[in-house]
């Protein structure tokens, strides 16, 4: 059907969860227009977290939920119920699903209700790489007033070492161990997005850190990316970061943890590094290999940004999002 008056020819969804969307207007509003839905994580798939972080019960049902605190929180376990509940408004639904990377939208066909899905796609998510690119590193560690002749590691995340899908713990044996072989060049690492302590967690005293509080002054932040030698993002779980798009773009050399959809970011040995999660010792290895590798820094600097630019550039993503929808109206006949 045509869209009625007033109405848009599609609907395109993202994150459902935080309350702001009532999931039970889904069947509803996939009836009246077609509808598009781009997942971030996996609380569409689970009884509750955006994160099951190696729990399997979201493949079957849930319940008996291992930790109820899990982003977003429940004050007790309805799990299963949430889980059936959600199956049944899905399979009541029709919507094209869209995955930042292959590892969340096959886990998300391998999960939701067959019939519920009219399309599926990845689309990488994509950054403003004219204002993520290279520059100055002396200019950017003068502005900061970091020492210019340090080895500087990058970590960026919201709530800094206190967020819950980051690994502090292996990051600072990490930095610790590393900083032993670099001596007596001094190892920093910068801290972006919150405090250095938090979470119950308190980073060792022989560890320098600096660190800068969350902001949304780009220039700030861009600095702390031209400012440092790599970033490091030891995450537990992280779908699709954005931090690791802007590392590249700016030129920074990534070692991360291969988990979710990382790996589908950072070719390893080309635009960085990654290790296993938890693994403290390997992370440092893999710091040193870079910031005691010069050719090798550089190399990876040149293909980050390079494949920022053919894979990650927000005009890259809206191009596909765009022939996508054109696909979905056409094979919908302009209707769900």
């Amino acid at each position: 059907m045509e869209a009625m008056d007033g109405w848009p020819d599609l609907v395109h969804l993202h994150n459902l969860h935080t309350g702001y969307f009532d999931l039970r207007v889904l069947p509803w509003l996939s009836a009246q227009v077609p509808v598009v839905m781009t997942l971030h994580d996996c609380w569409l798939l689970s009884g509750h977290c955006a994160h099951p972080l190696g729990c399997e019960r979201w493949r079957g049902g849930c319940g008996a939920c291992p930790d109820l605190s899990i982003y977003p929180p429940l004050l007790r376990d309805n799990t299963a119920n949430n889980w059936a509940r959600k199956r049944e408004i899905l399979a009541s639904s029709r919507f094209s699903l869209i995955g930042p990377c292959d590892w969340l939208r096959k886990r998300a066909e391998d999960s939701l209700p067959k019939s519920s899905l009219h399309v599926t796609a990845t689309v990488p998510n994509g950054i403003n790489t004219s204002v993520f690119r290279p520059a100055d590193q002396a200019a950017a560690r003068a502005r900061l007033g970091l020492p210019k002749d340090a080895a500087i590691a990058l970590y960026v995340a919201n709530g800094g070492l206190a967020n819950p899908w980051r690994d502090p713990e292996s990051l600072c044996q990490a930095i610790m161990a590393a900083a032993i072989t670099l001596a007596p060049r001094r190892l920093i690492l910068l801290v972006v997005g919150g405090t250095a302590e938090g979470g119950g967690f308190t980073p060792p005293q022989d560890i320098e850190i600096w660190q800068c509080a969350f902001t949304d002054d780009a220039s700030q932040l861009l600095d702390a990316y031209h400012a440092a030698d790599l970033l490091v993002h030891p995450a537990w779980a992280d779908s699709f970061p954005t931090v690791v798009l802007e590392a590249m773009a700016c030129g920074l050399p990534v070692v991360a943890t291969a988990v979710d959809g990382i790996p589908e970011q950072v070719i390893a040995g080309e635009t960085g590094l990654l290790v296993p999660p938890g693994e403290g010792l390997k992370l440092a290895q893999a710091i040193l290999t870079v910031l005691q590798n010069d050719a090798m820094r550089s190399r990876m600097s040149v293909a980050g940004r390079r494949r920022a630019l053919e894979h990650f550039d927000e005009r890259v993503m809206i191009d596909r999002y765009l022939a996508l929808y054109a696909d979905i109206l056409a094979s919908s006949g302009g209707s769900a």
